[in-house]
């Protein structure tokens, strides 16, 4: 599916710390996609034409995979078992948003928000928001918190907290920034933070890739090529090719990606029933004879 979400930074950092042991057992985490209507305009109009307005009125939950990804997938093999929502139907652009014909999906909300209740008994929080005056970083984990230990995320700086064994009741928190931005950006919030945040905003997802990201896996013919959200291409389009070049399945295979979007369109029918609790359906995990590749080696 290409899920541009399971290669970001913070996906990445919270599935290794989760995998190490250092949260404990999950109990939350917050995880949002914003992305106004204001900067999608261009996109819709060169899919819809004139009608363009018509397919930007699509349920923001329609399409929850920049969100729900980073999180699920920083704990595989878990998925949501129910979930409750909420929208907004607020929006100024009450010609695209409304369920008076404005666009081909009956849509009211230009917002929506869902709690999720998972498999491990953890709970997430979940927001896809296509009118609010916020665009980047416009999806991220800002919360993921365990028994023993947190991340938290807020405009560019990363922090990672556990407790502390020879204070009963401290935590040691700790700057984990250096890891997850790209060095341009970490350089730079150093010596003009102000400048730094300007420039993740101007850019809407910078095209370097973060310490973090395990570029040592990539061919060395991606070196210089273009890259974009956030340094996650050239790790899907080797997806793709070693998943064609072994027979084994992508980390983002439809198994995976199916957990992350059914609960976005199960939250969607809560939304519009005002905030019912509902069953999410889950289609289960890969045959047990179809190998997974490793997303940080990709059993090379």
């Amino acid at each position: 599916m290409g899920e541009t979400g399971f290669y970001r930074a913070p996906a990445i950092y919270c599935r290794e710390e989760f995998k190490k042991g250092t949260f404990g057992r999950f109990v939350y985490a917050e995880a949002q996609y914003n992305h106004d209507i204001r900067n999608m305009e261009n996109s819709f109009r060169s899919s819809g034409g004139d009608d363009w307005k018509r397919f930007a009125g699509i349920p923001p939950f329609f399409y929850p995979t920049h969100s729900t990804s980073m999180v699920l997938s920083a704990m595989p093999g878990v998925y949501a078992k129910k979930v409750v929502a909420l929208g907004f139907a607020g929006s100024p652009r009450t010609d695209i948003y409304g369920t008076d014909g404005q666009n081909n999906y009956d849509n009211p909300f230009a917002c929506e928000s869902m709690l999720m209740e998972l498999s491990n008994g953890g709970i997430v929080r979940i927001s896809e928001n296509r009118c609010v005056g916020w665009m980047s970083p416009e999806t991220y984990i800002t919360q993921f918190y365990g028994t023993d230990g947190g991340y938290e995320f807020s405009v560019a700086h990363h922090h990672q907290s556990v407790w502390d064994p020879e204070r009963y009741g401290k935590v040691i928190m700790k700057d984990v920034s250096e890891k997850l931005q790209p060095k341009s950006i970490y350089n730079l919030m150093k010596t003009d933070y102000g400048k730094a945040i300007q420039n993740i905003a101007d850019s809407g997802g910078f095209d370097e890739t973060s310490p973090i990201q395990p570029t040592e896996r990539l061919p060395k013919e991606f070196e210089g090529l273009p890259n974009r959200h956030n340094g996650t291409h050239h790790f899907l389009v080797d997806d793709f090719c070693r998943a064609y070049e072994t027979g084994k399945l992508s980390p983002t295979n439809i198994w995976a990606v199916a957990r992350y979007n059914l609960p976005g369109l199960t939250a969607h029918k809560s939304a519009l029933s005002g905030g019912a609790v509902m069953e999410v359906p889950d289609l289960g995990d890969p045959p047990a004879e179809w190998e997974v590749l490793d997303y940080r080696t990709m059993n090379r």
